[in-house]
């Protein structure tokens, strides 16, 4: 929102409180002069005298607000302001009544003035998007002023025992500062209309409206202000005779209820700015009028305090929800040149209504004798009409305001390229398709109705939907359908958005069963072909494992997963009408690759922030064993990790040459959160292959263990060998604990926070076809990878897995290291994956309930009797190549085919480096090393080769 705004606000906020102070001293000032029995009758006087200015004004005050700059009249009445201040204290001291009130009178003439260029100025000082939001800030402040301004004059004269003098100096300095901030307030332009204003007020008033034949909702909206006003001043004489007949309050002490509802009325506007996020939440305008109704009939029935209390704040927060969406909606549809004109005539009509009101209050109470209660009860009756209007016009808003409810409860909304959606005129929306939700999401970016295209099945078994998507237009339509009801479906959705709609169709045809982009079908191509609409591309991210998606099965009614579950949207440039199927669903690929890669770079994306994350809010759960007999919780893993951190060199890159264990798990987490870069080195390559990756990597320093030199023959390597087992015996273990407990990323890594494109690891290749290849992998290629991975498998906390893979193989590293202990998947190490027999039995001991591992490896041990309770299939083919396997007996069912994404996307063969590179670039430091390649983008970059 402009900062320029905010002066208008201040503005006006002084206005208010210098109406109400002055009306409040004015009344004070004359009963002190004119006697204590002349209460009354000064009252009626002030409360006319506040009136009728804008009775009479108004219509010249639109009139000038669309001559001349809405700025330029907003400092002149700010001027005027101070002047009637000025004169106000030599006509204290003359100790005169006519003076008073015709100050009284002269501020009034102001306040009329200043009301149509403050409300018509608004749309040219903040965004579209923003006007629910801004108009909710205007109606909170002016309340807010309202009942300090009344306050102010008691609280000095009343209390202080001060003299008048000092509230019209308290004013005196407002206006000043008021005046400040409204010079303050950004130039618009004056829109020079030529209409001129006549001492005829009414002809002026239906000249404005019959100006809006062409715009019904426009005039509906006016009638729906001049309703609420009169309303509004029902409900305040209402709430004066309320406390004096059903709470037995004194005269004085009965105007003490006005707080409660401006307070409400203030609360209601804030809540109205909140919901109506990037749009006007005309949905609201029913909820404040039946909030309304509700609010009265419970009030016209409480009796204890609080409940009193409630019902007033509520009715008032009410008529804020229905005020404020009603302006914005104002100031919105009807044209610059007109702003003012209809602003006029509209606070015309509204101080009409309120006299009509006053009158009503009087026939009912002195006439018709009503209690009350019964006053009360009257304006919910009153009130009913304008809420059944609002029900009845307006029941998609309705609708669709308590689902978006509901979405934003369940789902946390991320919004990107709001600006790409066009705010009036038709458009084809098209988006990738990953659950249920994705059209209500869809629907939460814009206040404009949106016409889905939905599928036939959809419509025939979701029977209890049929009134939702009859409210909200949706148009059938299936890829089975016969030729004929296919080209009337499209047909319609053309027609819809050719008369100016916005129309919605998910080209894919039907929800994704993996996760990833499917084939566009070419339907939209028909829509939007020769339309002169253009194309609008959205990209829905997250939604992949929400419970209206294929990610846990049929999707289906169930308990959610979490709440507020992230959601991003991202709306891409528009695209001519003439764009195919293929350029639409690379244009969509491109705008989930660009939200992958932002989201890779988040400032706290690193291995660090969330292993340390997950090990702290875990603290006592097993997590990692291994066949030497080492068990390890997660805080006993983070401890170790970090007692080994503090003894390692300050090299920049740490190499580790151990097996598959608990000790190289420790070494590797080490070297991650001290900020280094961890190289673990093959042991099975030649000494050639060794050197070498040694010399490419600049390594001076390795991790090893003695028994696993004593147990490996390895040749000599000019590094200098750091081993395990001396420094795990190294006291410090206290100082380990207290950072494994309380220690920020950055402070374990020597002062500096670690980042996301910093490099973690180098994964070597075997050199078998040469000199060893190279990878610097950085945290963001790394957990992109482990997410992608994440997102097509049915792994989670409640399963285990079995680890035989080595980690210098970069299937092992990130399936068997990161990806268990980032998911809180317990797992079991064994070093030795030829070992069939004794990796069989740590399965059964340990009942583990899956495997990672290449296909021969699978093979071997699929042969032999496994657990029922073991479900080897579905990840174990991330690492591998196209092959066929039969079940083996001991299972209950057949392996399920993989599906076509896992083949698409993690389908490498089994060798060190294979399956390992991401989209996220990388900086090399070292020459030797390329860069990692840049994939043809996806919605999901997953392991490649």
């Amino acid at each position: 929102m402009k900062k320029t705004f905010k002066w208008l606000n201040i503005a006006q906020f002084t206005g208010a409180f210098n109406d109400n102070a002055f009306k409040m001293t004015a009344a004070i000032a004359l009963v002190g002069i004119l006697g204590k029995g002349s209460l009354p009758t000064v009252l009626a006087i002030c409360s006319i005298l506040f009136v009728v200015p804008f009775l009479l004004f108004s219509n010249y005050a639109g009139t000038l607000a669309d001559r001349f700059s809405k700025r330029d009249i907003i400092v002149a009445t700010k001027w005027m302001e101070i002047g009637i201040l000025a004169l106000a204290i030599p006509t204290l001291l003359s100790r005169l009544a006519w003076p008073l009130y015709l100050l009284l009178f002269l501020l009034c003439t102001q306040s009329a003035l200043f009301g149509p260029a403050k409300r018509g100025i608004v749309p040219e000082l903040v965004k579209e998007d923003e006007l629910s939001k801004a108009n909710g800030f205007l109606t909170a402040a002016t309340y807010s002023a309202a009942i300090l301004g009344t306050a102010m004059p008691s609280l000095l004269i009343g209390y202080a025992h001060l003299h008048p003098l000092y509230a019209v100096g308290c004013s005196f300095l407002l206006a000043l500062v008021g005046t400040f901030a409204a010079r303050r307030i950004a130039h618009v332009p004056a829109f020079g209309t030529r209409t001129k204003s006549s001492p005829w007020i009414i002809p002026d008033v239906a000249r404005a409206l019959k100006n809006l034949k062409d715009d019904p909702w426009s005039r509906r909206a006016i009638w729906g202000l001049v309703l609420l006003g009169g309303i509004m001043a029902f409900f305040q004489q209402a709430l004066i005779y309320f406390g004096q007949d059903a709470l037995h309050l004194s005269i004085e002490k009965s105007p003490m209820l006005f707080p409660l509802a401006a307070i409400g009325i203030g609360i209601g506007a804030l809540l109205t700015g909140h919901f109506s996020k990037h749009t006007i939440e005309v949905g609201l305008i029913p909820v404040g009028a039946i909030s309304v109704v509700i609010g009265s009939l419970g009030l016209s029935l409480a009796a204890a305090p609080f409940w009193v209390e409630f019902w007033i704040v509520g009715i008032g927060a009410s008529c804020g929800m229905y005020l404020v969406p009603i302006n914005a909606f104002l100031q919105q549809r009807i044209p610059k040149e007109r702003r003012g004109e209809v602003f006029g005539a509209s606070s015309f009509l509204s101080f009409s209504a309120m006299i009509l009101a006053s009158s009503l209050f009087y026939l009912l109470t002195k006439k018709a004798g009503l209690s009350a209660r019964s006053c009360i009860f009257t304006i919910a009756l009153i009130t009913l009409l304008p809420a059944t209007i609002a029900c009845l016009r307006l029941p998609n808003h309705l609708v669709r305001f308590w689902l978006m409810r509901l979405i934003r409860r369940l789902y946390k909304i991320r919004f990107q390229g709001l600006e790409n959606l066009p705010r009036e005129g038709g458009a084809l929306l098209i988006c990738n398709h990953t659950a249920y939700a994705d059209a209500l999401i869809l629907q939460a970016a814009t206040q404009r109705p949106v016409r889905f295209l939905v599928s036939r099945d959809v419509f025939k078994s979701w029977k209890w939907c049929k009134p939702l998507f009859k409210l909200t237009d949706c148009i059938p339509i299936h890829t089975s359908d016969g030729p004929r009801a296919l080209v009337n479906s499209l047909k319609e959705a053309r027609a819809a958005m050719e008369a100016g709609a916005i129309v919605a169709i998910f080209p894919e045809g039907e929800l994704t069963k993996t996760g990833s982009l499917m084939k566009f079908n070419k339907g939209f191509e028909k829509i939007a072909r020769n339309s002169g609409c253009p194309i609008i591309p959205a990209h829905i991210d997250n939604l992949w494992g929400s419970i209206f998606s294929y990610r846990h099965g049929t999707p289906r009614l169930r308990l959610p997963f979490k709440f507020h579950y992230p959601v991003s949207v991202q709306f891409g440039k528009p695209l001519p009408s003439s764009t195919t199927a293929e350029e639409a669903q690379r244009v969509i690929a491109e705008l989930g690759a660009e939200h992958a890669t932002a989201q890779s770079l988040c400032p706290k994306n690193t291995l660090s922030h969330r292993f340390l994350k997950q090990a702290r809010h875990n603290w006592f759960r097993p997590i990692a064993s291994d066949t030497l007999g080492q068990k390890t919780t997660y805080g006993q893993l983070l401890t170790g990790s970090l007692l080994l951190a503090r003894q390692l060199p300050s090299d920049e890159r740490i190499g580790i040459l151990l097996p598959t264990s608990i000790g190289c798990v420790l070494a590797n987490l080490a070297a991650t959160l001290s900020g280094k870069t961890a190289v673990n080195l093959n042991w099975t390559a030649s000494a050639a292959a060794l050197q070498s990756a040694v010399e490419q990597s600049g390594l001076k320093q390795v991790v090893t263990s003695r028994r696993f030199l004593q147990k490996q023959t390895l040749p000599e390597l000019s590094v200098q060998w750091i081993y395990l087992e001396e420094l795990l015996e190294k006291p410090a273990r206290f100082r380990a604990l207290c950072s494994a407990l309380f220690a920020s990323p950055k402070r374990l890594a020597g002062g500096r926070t670690p980042q996301p494109t910093d490099t973690a690891a180098i994964i070597f290749s075997s050199g078998t076809t040469g000199t060893p290849k190279g990878i610097m992998l950085s945290h963001a290629n790394l957990l992109s990878n482990l997410d992608a991975v994440q997102s097509i498998t049915q792994f989670g906390k409640n399963d285990s897995i079995c680890a035989i893979l080595p980690l210098f193989h970069s299937f092992g590293y990130l399936a068997l290291l990161w990806w268990p202990l980032l998911k809180g998947m317990r797992v079991a190490y064994h070093p030795n994956p030829l070992q069939t027999k004794r990796v069989v039995r740590l399965i059964r001991e340990e009942k583990l309930t899956g495997l990672l591992a290449t296909p021969p490896f699978c093979k071997t041990i699929c042969a032999k009797p496994l657990p029922k309770i073991f479900k080897l299939w579905e990840p174990s083919l991330l690492a591998a190549k196209n092959f066929q396997l039969n079940s083996p007996p001991t299972l209950k069912k057949p392996f399920p085919s993989v599906p076509s994404k896992a083949t698409a996307a993690l389908n490498s063969p089994p060798s060190p480096c294979s399956a390992m590179v991401s989209h996220c670039p990388i900086s090399p430091s070292a020459s030797s090393i390329p860069k990692p390649a840049h994939p043809y983008p996806t919605e999901k970059t997953a392991f490649y080769s």
